[in-house]
C-alpha cells in the first residue's frame, strides 16, 4: 500500500561535483519539503526497490531495524560508506527520509522501529537521485 502523505522527488545532481555539496542540496530539499524541523534519519538505497519501500517503509519487511545516518553524508552502520555515497553507487540512487521520532536508538546508526506494525508511518520522503 502505498502512502500518499510520502515527498517524492527528483532531483537533479549530475551537475554538482562535490558531495557535501550534494548533501547540502538534499537537506535543503527535505526543509523546502517541511522535513527540515523534524529530527530524520537517511538511508541510501537501490531506487528499483521503492516498490518494497513504499508498501513496507523498509526494503526489509522482516527486520525491526533500521541501518540509517542522522545525515546525508554521516557514516552509516559504521562502513566507510555514507548514505549519500551508497545510494550514488546503486543504478538507480535514491535516499529515503525517515521521523527519527519513530526509532530507538540501538547502537551507532542502527534504529529499531517503536512500532514494527507501523513502519511506513515512518517513511517522510524518497528522494530519487540523477548523478
Amino acid at each position: 500500500m502505498y502512502k500518499p502523505n510520502v515527498k517524492i522527488r527528483y532531483m537533479e545532481l549530475s551537475h554538482i561535483a562535490d558531495d557535501s555539496e550534494k548533501a547540502n542540496r538534499i537537506n535543503k530539499s527535505a526543509r523546502r519539503d517541511g522535513l527540515g524541523e523534524r529530527n530524520l534519519l537517511y538511508m541510501g538505497f537501490e531506487g528499483n526497490k521503492h516498490s518494497t519501500l513504499f508498501r513496507y517503509g523498509t526494503l526489509n519487511p522482516e527486520s525491526e531495524f533500521l541501518c540509517a545516518s542522522e545525515e546525508v553524508n554521516g557514516n552509516e552502520c559504521g562502513n566507510p560508506t555514507t548514505p549519500l555515497s551508497y545510494a550514488l553507487e546503486r543504478d538507480r540512487p535514491a535516499m529515503a527520509i525517515y521521523d527519527k521520532s519513530r526509532f530507538d536508538r540501538k547502537g551507532p546508526n542502527n534504529y529499531r522501529f517503536k512500532e514494527p506494525g507501523k513502519k511506513l508511518d515512518a517513511l517522510l520522503a524518497v528522494y530519487f537521485l540523477k548523478r
